[in-house]
């Protein structure tokens, strides 16, 4: 469920290939040129989907939205079996779903 919320524009992320790309083809109006779907969390755990150009995200790191919309990266605890443990793009960050903290719904909103 992708449901609006007064915290950032998501409750949750999706958190399977099908799911993403479900919610990839939904917002492929919004994006244009090199800008494709992605949906990452924020320094402050918010969940934001958006349209930005994919970038390639070392291992051991997960990529966040920055106040001002871009992508940065946030270590992972490495000791965490959760953890990226290989490079990838920033679009595929839904096979590394602890990246996105706690990622369900709430109930009170």
């Amino acid at each position: 469920m992708f449901t609006k919320t007064n915290e950032g524009n998501v409750d949750v992320c999706p958190v399977t290939k099908e799911t993403w790309e479900a919610r990839a083809e939904a917002k492929k109006a919004d994006c244009g040129g090199q800008s494709v779907y992605h949906c990452l969390s924020d320094i402050k755990g918010r969940k934001w989907e958006k349209c930005v150009q994919r970038t390639l995200v070392i291992e051991g790191n997960c990529p966040i939205f920055t106040s001002d919309g871009f992508i940065d990266w946030k270590p992972c605890h490495t000791s965490i079996s959760k953890c990226p443990n290989t490079s990838y793009v920033s679009d595929k960050v839904y096979k590394y779903s602890w990246c996105y903290g706690n990622n369900t719904l709430n109930p009170y909103l």
